[in-house]
């Protein structure tokens, strides 16, 4: 099916979710699709926004796949066997959603076997395409060893790529790594850098005791550069 021929299924299926930015965002659909039930709007609205996804997701479109996984893994007919295959195929073509979702599924064991590997498989995946807060998401879980295996210097990088696309939280975390030595050689002038990256007010902290002036000054220094840079 060409571009033009697509394009008008996206736009049928953007009207019954009810917001243009449900291909760019497959969470949202499902979103739309859970309120809809609860206010109860008819069934025909589901099922035409359903039918116009699923003709995209058949011609491969990634996003209406990952629309359709997120439908059948938490619609009012929940088939985890039809969200893994549409996950996998809009998964394997890079969408991002989809490859978390995929995480979370084996994560959890929602239709399959718990399986730390292909979990991380997934997240990491998800990570390595998406912005800062799959990033963030992924280095938590490294770090707590939350259904992947714990390794803090896992977490130290993830957290550091994702303080890199602009993550407030990930730059505290990086900031409290770096003072507590967790993945790395303990270094309490990057940390206050982070933390002051972050908003924090180093002598505030409780480790500011342990650090002269002259490092407090180098850490807040540090901060304001790296914040022209980006």
């Amino acid at each position: 099916m060409t571009t033009e021929k697509i394009t008008p299924i996206f736009a049928e299926g953007r009207i019954h979710f009810g917001t243009l930015s449900v291909p760019r965002n497959p969470d949202r659909a499902l979103e739309w699709w859970s309120y809809c039930d609860m206010v109860g709007i008819p069934s025909r609205e589901f099922d035409a926004a359903f039918k116009w996804y699923f003709n995209a997701a058949k011609q491969g479109v990634a996003s209406a796949q990952a629309i359709i996984g997120l439908l059948y893994a938490g619609g009012r007919d929940v088939q985890y066997e039809a969200a893994l295959k549409w996950y996998t195929r809009a998964a394997d073509q890079g969408n991002v959603t989809a490859a978390e979702r995929l995480g979370i599924m084996y994560h959890y064991g929602r239709g399959v076997p718990r399986d730390k590997e292909t979990a991380l498989k997934w997240y990491t995946q998800a990570a390595e395409l998406g912005g800062f807060s799959e990033k963030f998401n992924l280095a938590k879980m490294c770090r707590d060893g939350e259904g992947v295996p714990q390794d803090k210097v896992a977490a130290l990088k993830w957290y550091t790529r994702a303080a890199y696309q602009g993550s407030v939280m990930a730059a505290e975390r990086l900031g409290w790594m770096y003072c507590k030595g967790l993945g790395v050689p303990q270094d309490l002038v990057r940390g206050a850098m982070w933390l002051n990256i972050a908003g924090l007010s180093v002598e505030c902290c409780s480790f500011a005791k342990d650090m002269t002036p002259a490092e407090i000054e180098k850490a807040k220094k540090l901060a304001t550069e790296w914040d022209k840079k980006h």
